[in-house]
């Protein structure tokens, strides 16, 4: 399946993690726009419209509020939003704590994940469900 030229915005704080992550994205030819910021995040998801936004860093750089953020963005109403976390993080454990997250994405990162992820991604943008 070939995947459509739009952007992935990552929210990150950890360069270690954008290493690996722009690799496998760059594999799928799918950019990466990254935000270093809560507030730098906001601004590039109203500039750019992204097929998936990933929050990556500290779990309280994703709160609550900057997920409600994001999804009071007309053109991120369908675009998944996950978080990037550590495998012994618990915080990852109780997703009702995270309300607005469509999941985690759990470290490490492997190829087929990172397909998946984006391909699924790119289809929830491109198909919509009169319901």
């Amino acid at each position: 399946m070939k995947l459509p030229q739009s952007c992935v915005l990552v929210l990150d704080q950890q360069p270690d993690d954008l290493l690996l992550l722009k690799t496998l994205l760059e594999g799928l030819r799918c950019p990466m726009l990254v935000a270093a910021s809560p507030d730098q995040v906001m601004d590039r998801a109203c500039q750019v419209q992204p097929c998936l936004v990933i929050l990556s860093g500290n779990y309280q750089d994703w709160s609550p509020t900057l997920i409600h953020q994001l999804r009071s963005i007309k053109s991120l109403d369908r675009v998944p939003i996950v978080a990037l976390t550590d495998p012994n993080s618990p915080r990852w454990l109780r997703h009702e704590e995270h309300p607005g997250l469509d999941g985690f994405l759990v470290k490490p990162l492997n190829l087929e994940v990172v397909v998946s992820l984006v391909q699924s991604a790119w289809a929830r943008q491109t198909c919509s469900c009169p319901c």
